[in-house]
Protein backbone atom coordinates (compact mmCIF):
# COMPACT_ATOMS: atom_id res chain seq x y z
CA UNK A 1 0.00 0.00 0.00
CA UNK A 2 1.27 3.50 -0.82
CA UNK A 3 2.19 5.83 2.04
CA UNK A 4 -0.76 7.94 3.15
CA UNK A 5 -3.30 5.43 1.85
CA UNK A 6 -5.60 3.61 4.24
CA UNK A 7 -6.57 -0.02 3.93
CA UNK A 8 -9.92 -0.58 2.26
CA UNK A 9 -12.80 -0.95 4.68
CA UNK A 10 -13.77 -4.53 5.41
CA UNK A 11 -17.32 -5.62 4.79
CA UNK A 12 -19.54 -8.15 6.50
CA UNK A 13 -18.86 -10.48 3.56
CA UNK A 14 -15.10 -10.12 4.04
CA UNK A 15 -15.46 -11.19 7.67
CA UNK A 16 -17.71 -14.15 6.88
CA UNK A 17 -15.37 -15.33 4.11
CA UNK A 18 -12.45 -15.14 6.52
CA UNK A 19 -14.49 -16.99 9.15
CA UNK A 20 -15.32 -19.80 6.70
CA UNK A 21 -11.64 -20.04 5.74
CA UNK A 22 -10.65 -20.25 9.42
CA UNK A 23 -13.35 -22.85 10.05
CA UNK A 24 -12.19 -24.92 7.06
CA UNK A 25 -8.53 -24.77 8.10
CA UNK A 26 -8.70 -24.85 11.91
CA UNK A 27 -12.14 -26.12 12.89
CA UNK A 28 -14.50 -24.36 15.30
CA UNK A 29 -11.69 -23.63 17.78
CA UNK A 30 -10.00 -21.48 15.13
CA UNK A 31 -12.99 -19.15 14.82
CA UNK A 32 -12.38 -16.59 17.54
CA UNK A 33 -12.53 -12.82 17.38
CA UNK A 34 -8.85 -12.64 18.30
CA UNK A 35 -7.76 -15.10 15.60
CA UNK A 36 -9.93 -13.48 12.94
CA UNK A 37 -8.72 -9.96 13.77
CA UNK A 38 -5.10 -11.12 13.71
CA UNK A 39 -5.59 -12.84 10.34
CA UNK A 40 -7.36 -9.79 8.91
CA UNK A 41 -5.01 -7.24 10.41
CA UNK A 42 -8.10 -5.51 11.83
CA UNK A 43 -9.27 -4.45 15.25
CA UNK A 44 -12.00 -5.95 17.41
CA UNK A 45 -13.91 -2.73 16.80
CA UNK A 46 -13.89 -3.46 13.07
CA UNK A 47 -15.31 -6.91 13.73
CA UNK A 48 -17.98 -5.69 16.15
CA UNK A 49 -18.93 -2.88 13.77
CA UNK A 50 -20.49 -5.59 11.59
CA UNK A 51 -21.53 -8.16 14.21
CA UNK A 52 -23.05 -7.35 17.59
CA UNK A 53 -22.03 -10.72 19.02
CA UNK A 54 -19.99 -13.76 18.13
CA UNK A 55 -23.26 -15.70 17.82
CA UNK A 56 -24.46 -13.21 15.17
CA UNK A 57 -21.19 -13.78 13.31
CA UNK A 58 -21.51 -17.57 13.48
CA UNK A 59 -25.07 -17.37 12.15
CA UNK A 60 -23.93 -15.10 9.29
CA UNK A 61 -21.13 -17.54 8.54
CA UNK A 62 -23.54 -20.51 8.44
CA UNK A 63 -25.94 -18.57 6.21
CA UNK A 64 -23.07 -17.75 3.84
CA UNK A 65 -22.06 -21.44 3.80
CA UNK A 66 -25.62 -22.38 2.90
CA UNK A 67 -25.92 -19.71 0.20
CA UNK A 68 -22.66 -20.73 -1.48
CA UNK A 69 -22.81 -24.49 -1.02
CA UNK A 70 -26.51 -25.20 -1.40
CA UNK A 71 -28.69 -22.38 -2.64
CA UNK A 72 -26.32 -21.46 -5.49
CA UNK A 73 -25.94 -25.11 -6.52
CA UNK A 74 -29.68 -25.68 -6.56
CA UNK A 75 -30.25 -22.53 -8.62
CA UNK A 76 -27.55 -23.53 -11.12
CA UNK A 77 -28.97 -27.02 -11.46
CA UNK A 78 -32.51 -25.69 -11.94
CA UNK A 79 -31.29 -23.66 -14.91
CA UNK A 80 -30.57 -26.93 -16.77
CA UNK A 81 -33.80 -28.04 -18.52
CA UNK A 82 -32.90 -31.72 -18.98
CA UNK A 83 -33.37 -33.71 -15.72
CA UNK A 84 -30.55 -36.16 -16.52
CA UNK A 85 -28.13 -33.35 -17.33
CA UNK A 86 -29.34 -31.53 -14.20
CA UNK A 87 -28.60 -34.62 -12.09
CA UNK A 88 -25.10 -34.90 -13.55
CA UNK A 89 -24.44 -31.21 -13.03
CA UNK A 90 -25.71 -31.30 -9.44
CA UNK A 91 -23.61 -34.39 -8.74
CA UNK A 92 -20.50 -32.68 -10.12
CA UNK A 93 -21.10 -29.55 -8.06
CA UNK A 94 -21.89 -31.51 -4.89
CA UNK A 95 -18.74 -33.58 -5.27
CA UNK A 96 -16.73 -30.37 -5.56
CA UNK A 97 -17.92 -29.09 -2.16
CA UNK A 98 -15.12 -28.51 0.34
CA UNK A 99 -15.12 -31.64 2.52
CA UNK A 100 -13.18 -30.00 5.37
CA UNK A 101 -15.66 -27.13 5.52
CA UNK A 102 -18.61 -29.55 5.43
CA UNK A 103 -17.18 -31.50 8.37
CA UNK A 104 -16.25 -28.42 10.38
CA UNK A 105 -19.58 -26.63 9.91
CA UNK A 106 -21.18 -29.70 11.47
CA UNK A 107 -18.72 -29.65 14.36
CA UNK A 108 -19.61 -26.00 14.87
CA UNK A 109 -23.31 -26.89 14.69
CA UNK A 110 -22.80 -29.40 17.52
CA UNK A 111 -21.71 -26.47 19.72
CA UNK A 112 -24.16 -23.75 18.64
CA UNK A 113 -27.90 -24.54 18.29
CA UNK A 114 -28.61 -21.59 15.91
CA UNK A 115 -25.96 -22.92 13.52
CA UNK A 116 -27.34 -26.45 13.97
CA UNK A 117 -30.74 -25.21 12.81
CA UNK A 118 -29.23 -23.73 9.63
CA UNK A 119 -27.27 -26.93 8.94
CA UNK A 120 -30.39 -29.07 9.50
CA UNK A 121 -32.46 -26.92 7.14
CA UNK A 122 -29.65 -26.94 4.58
CA UNK A 123 -29.33 -30.71 4.67
CA UNK A 124 -33.12 -31.04 4.28
CA UNK A 125 -33.05 -28.66 1.28
CA UNK A 126 -30.24 -30.68 -0.29
CA UNK A 127 -32.09 -33.93 0.28
CA UNK A 128 -35.41 -32.58 -0.97
CA UNK A 129 -33.81 -31.19 -4.14
CA UNK A 130 -32.10 -34.52 -4.78
CA UNK A 131 -35.36 -36.42 -4.24
CA UNK A 132 -37.26 -34.04 -6.48
CA UNK A 133 -34.66 -34.41 -9.21
CA UNK A 134 -34.81 -38.20 -8.90
CA UNK A 135 -38.60 -37.99 -9.20
CA UNK A 136 -38.33 -35.93 -12.37
CA UNK A 137 -36.07 -38.55 -13.90
CA UNK A 138 -38.26 -41.44 -12.77
CA UNK A 139 -41.62 -39.84 -13.55
CA UNK A 140 -41.00 -36.84 -15.84
CA UNK A 141 -44.70 -36.14 -16.39
CA UNK A 142 -45.87 -36.58 -12.80
CA UNK A 143 -43.03 -35.96 -10.34
CA UNK A 144 -45.31 -34.19 -7.84
CA UNK A 145 -47.09 -37.36 -6.70
CA UNK A 146 -43.80 -39.25 -6.52
CA UNK A 147 -42.24 -36.80 -4.03
CA UNK A 148 -45.26 -36.23 -1.74
CA UNK A 149 -44.26 -38.85 0.88
CA UNK A 150 -40.65 -37.62 1.00
CA UNK A 151 -41.83 -34.02 1.17
CA UNK A 152 -44.14 -34.80 4.12
CA UNK A 153 -41.32 -36.62 5.90
CA UNK A 154 -38.88 -33.71 5.44
CA UNK A 155 -41.52 -31.20 6.49
CA UNK A 156 -42.03 -33.21 9.67
CA UNK A 157 -38.30 -33.27 10.38
CA UNK A 158 -38.06 -29.52 9.97
CA UNK A 159 -41.00 -29.03 12.30
CA UNK A 160 -39.37 -31.28 14.87
CA UNK A 161 -41.80 -34.17 14.78
CA UNK A 162 -41.55 -37.73 13.61
CA UNK A 163 -43.56 -38.69 10.59
CA UNK A 164 -44.38 -42.32 9.98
Amino acid sequence: MKPGKTAPRWTKDDWTALGLKALREHGPQGVTVEALCAAAGRTRGSFYHHFETMDAFLIAMAESWRAQGTDALIQKSLAEPDPNARRKQLNRMANALDHDLEVNIRLLAAQYPPVAKIVEETDAARLFHSLHLAAQIRAPKGAGEFVKPASAFLDGLLRGRTVS
